[in-house]
């Protein structure tokens, strides 16, 4: 394998790596438009960790976060464990009839909080071209 093959492959492993295949961290809240005080006015977008740190949990499949909105002003937004192993779960949004409901799956401790699943990405990929930068010029 010739020395630029092997910068690109390191590159790319590091870029999709993921962390925390074992028991992972998640932020656990949810919030109801009108819902009363059961709601955590903290679990909505964006989520703002420095308000107060919402429940954790441990989890064994990774973490999730849903959102339902609606364009009458109603929300509901939820974080928890997931529920499915992670290869079954997948990032979407679907809209019907004024109602948009998302689901976001991630691996990797407190990912359910906003940033964090593109912070272990941005992370990987950075350190990902570091290792290619510093092979190329030093191996």
């Amino acid at each position: 394998m010739d020395k630029i093959s092997l910068i690109f492959l390191l590159a790319a492993v590091f870029s999709f790596a993921h962390v925390g295949e074992a028991a992972t961290s998640c932020y656990q809240c949810v919030y109801i438009t009108g819902g009363g005080n059961s709601n955590d006015a903290r679990c909505v977008d964006p989520f703002d960790r420095s308000s107060g740190v919402t429940n954790v949990t441990t989890c064994e499949n990774g973490c999730v976060k849903t959102s339902l909105l609606n364009d009458g002003g109603s929300e509901t937004w939820a974080r928890d464990c997931n529920t499915l192993p992670s290869s079954q779960c997948y990032n979407t949004c679907v809209s019907a009839d004024g109602v948009t409901a998302c689901v976001h799956c991630c691996t990797g401790d407190f990912c359910n909080g906003v940033g964090a699943i593109y912070t272990v990405s941005l992370l990987a990929t950075m350190c990902g071209s570091f290792l290619a930068v510093f092979v190329s010029h030093f191996w």
